[in-house]
């Protein structure tokens, strides 16, 4: 399999949880055609929940973020726009994983909106063994808490991770997961706990440039009081054109550490 193939792989993941369905940061590009280069991506997410609590919020997101490939290396920084409204305390999740911090406003039936955290990523794959058609990644991760505390949209603080993962061939789709470990900066009022998290999902390529997949991820439980995240997500993604790529997914929380659900679309573009 090509080179490209496993480098978008570790930066289509990262999107998708970084959108919220993973959170990110990650939807698939398995399948299209080797790219290197410089992408923008720009997209919009709707996701709702209660939290096990007694009130829903709701969250429009539009995420946006520069990625670069090149060789075995990829990086990319993301951030998005937040708008959230709930009959309650608000409830977002701030995170790199998008699933294992939550944050709430002291406001009751409140609305906020702002800038989101700013999210930044670097992986490397390592060199295939010779005859070996399974990659190996390793990623780093750092979220800086440049979301408004006081709102409830994001923690403010900082946050860093490790992670470790594969893509691999397995009859007609390619298998891919990952684990990591993510350290959790204290607020000034919640000391958060560092977790381990980890994802699996397969992609089936359908040609003409188009993917099928689907994907879940857990988590620990960083914030005291919330049950641990989890949550399953179906994608699809289809070229539009040798530069221009559409990517949509549907995610369902299977716990109360995350979202009921969210749904939304992505668009890259290649310089």
């Amino acid at each position: 399999m090509k080179r490209g193939i496993y480098l978008r792989c570790c930066v289509g993941l990262w999107l998708l949880i970084l959108a919220g369905m993973a959170g990110a940061d990650e939807r698939s590009d398995i399948g299209l055609g080797e790219r290197e280069g410089l992408s923008l991506t720009l997209g919009l997410e709707y996701a709702s929940g209660d939290y096990g609590t007694s009130s829903t919020t709701d969250l429009w997101q539009v995420p946006f973020g520069v990625d670069y490939v090149k060789g075995n290396v990829s990086a990319g920084i993301y951030s998005s726009l937040l708008s959230a409204k709930s009959s309650g305390a608000i409830i977002v999740s701030s995170s790199m994983t998008h699933m294992t911090k939550l944050t709430t406003s002291s406001t009751a039936g409140s609305k906020a909106s702002g800038i989101g955290d700013i999210n930044m990523y670097a992986t490397y794959q390592l060199p295939q063994a010779a005859g070996s058609e399974i990659a190996y990644h390793v990623t780093g991760r750092i979220k800086l808490g440049t979301a408004d505390e006081k709102k409830g949209l994001g923690t403010g603080e900082n946050d860093y991770a490790l992670e470790g993962g594969l893509v691999m061939p397995f009859e007609k789709v390619y298998l891919f997961g990952s684990v990591g470990y993510q350290v959790n900066g204290d607020s000034a009022t919640v000391n958060y706990d560092d977790v381990l998290y980890a994802n699996a999902g397969a992609t089936y390529p359908m040609g003409k440039g188009r993917s099928l997949g689907a994907m879940l991820e857990v988590a620990q439980a960083a914030t005291p009081g919330f049950d641990a995240p989890a949550q399953a997500t179906v994608f699809y993604n289809q070229e539009l054109d040798k530069r221009k790529d559409l990517f949509f997914y549907l995610s369902v929380g299977l716990s109360n550490g995350s979202p009921d659900s969210a749904v939304g679309a992505l668009l890259t573009i290649w310089l």
